[in-house]
């Protein structure tokens, strides 16, 4: 009963540490990065795409590394997104891409 209190109390801290990094990311660098981003994609959408979905992307493998599931990663990734001023445009510019893997799931089952 120990082992299993310590297991859960150990993943409890390390989601709290991965929430809280990225709570601070979200709050601090991630709308100047959006900025940057969309300065640099002021001419092209697909650059602005491509840097949304790497950045989710990013965000998963890290919660992965840390022993957390890939979906939970993914999905903090995208509220973390979806904080920001650009939540938006990210909704229009990635609406295709959603339409595309919604497919791919309907057509996986």
């Amino acid at each position: 009963l120990a082992q299993g209190l310590g297991a859960v109390a150990r993943e409890l801290c390390v989601l709290a540490f991965f929430l809280t990094i990225c709570y601070l990311i979200t709050r601090k660098v991630l709308p100047g990065a959006l900025d940057q981003v969309s300065v640099l994609t002021a001419q092209t959408e697909e650059l602005y795409q491509l840097v949304l979905v790497a950045f989710c992307l990013a965000v998963a493998w890290c919660s992965d590394y840390l022993g957390l599931s890939i979906e939970l990663g993914a999905f903090v990734g995208g509220v973390m997104i979806s904080a920001t001023d650009y939540a938006e445009r990210t909704i229009t510019q990635l609406e295709p891409i959603r339409n595309i893997f919604a497919a791919l799931f309907l057509a996986s089952i």
